[in-house]
Order: C-alpha cells, then structure tokens, then sequence
C-alpha cells in the first residue's frame, strides 16, 4: 500500500501535502524526549517546490526554483542560499548526498520513493 501511495505521488505533476509527526530521542540518561511537528509541502513539477516544518525541534522553510536552494528560519531571521541543480529530482538527490540530510517528506515524492526512503 505504501508502494502504491508513494507511485501515485511519483506521477503527479502537482500536488500538495500536510503530516504531523513525532520524533523520540532517548537520552544518554535514559530519559525519552518527544518532539512534535507539522509538515507543508508544494510540488510543481519540474522545478518548483516549497517544505515548511514548524513546531518542535525547529521551524524551517525550504524553497527550490529549479535554480536554487533556500533554507529560511523565520523564528530567527535568518537565511541561506545554495545554486542547485535544473529538477526536483537532482535537487533532492543533491541535498541528501552532498549534506546528508532531506528536506521534510521529501522521499514521499521522488521518481523512486520506496528505494529513496531508505537509502540513508
């Protein structure tokens, strides 16, 4: 089922999203600490994209153009700015090979969703 999901989001040229997630982390105490937050993705495909995460630990927005990469924290006002790849796909190819992280959902919508997932 999540194969055929994950295909469904593949194929579409434009669609947007919403999740609500949690994340665990277990201290060296042993102690268990929660963070919750809340995902907004934008797709057109081929080259444009926007991701809001927001809520615990950080609020981020990312935005793509098809020429670069921004990474905006409202809550500190700040920003950073990377020229990237011509597509989605190489853009989030880039982002996870070259800095080891992926922007929020984004192995729900890759060509390969199911093998991007979990490559990490």
């Amino acid at each position: 089922m999540l194969k055929a999901a994950t295909d469904f989001l593949a194929r579409q040229q434009q669609f947007s999203l919403e999740t609500d997630s949690s994340l665990d982390v277990v201290l060296p105490s042993g102690q268990k600490i929660q963070y919750d937050h809340s995902a907004k993705v934008a797709v057109q495909r081929p080259n444009q994209w926007r991701a809001e995460r927001t809520d615990e630990p950080v609020d981020q927005v990312f935005y793509y153009d098809g020429k670069s990469l921004t990474l905006h924290n409202p809550v500190g006002q700040y920003y950073a700015t990377i020229t990237a790849p011509a597509t989605l796909e190489e853009m989030l190819d880039f982002a996870a090979n070259g800095w080891t992280w992926l922007p929020p959902r984004a192995t729900s919508f890759t060509a390969t969703p199911t093998t991007s997932c979990c490559r990490m």
